[in-house]
């Protein structure tokens, strides 16, 4: 499903892609804001991941509680740069995270993030 309706800006078109790969089921989010993330497991209430790749780089406008405790991720994956401009990942998303005992890998202290799968 698609969301147009919910179209206002950019990143509310952002690609999220959901897959199982090596037993994984695992999401990324892009740049999707909340409402996208709401809109989905409003379509998608059985939806879980072992691994989200949290939207838009731990922006505050993505990754809310609802959604992090429905998903239930083990592992999350936060891109963004060291020491970028815009506080990315933001301690909020940190925290809500933190409270659901997931695992959180980011791009920032941890360099680039492989998973294989034989």
């Amino acid at each position: 499903n698609v969301y147009p309706h919910l179209w206002n800006e950019e990143n509310d078109k952002s690609l999220v892609i959901n897959f199982t790969i090596g037993g994984l089921n695992i999401l990324i989010m892009g740049d999707a804001p909340k409402k996208i993330e709401e809109a989905i497991i409003k379509d998608y209430p059985q939806l879980k991941c072992d691994i989200l790749k949290v939207g838009h780089h731990g922006s505050n406008t993505s990754t809310s509680e609802n959604f992090v405790k429905t998903l239930n991720p083990k592992t999350a994956i936060v891109s963004c740069g060291k020491n970028n401009k815009f506080g990315h990942p933001h301690q909020d998303v940190i925290d809500i995270l933190n409270k659901y005992h997931v695992e959180i890998r980011r791009t920032d202290l941890n360099g680039s993030i492989k998973y294989k799968f034989f």
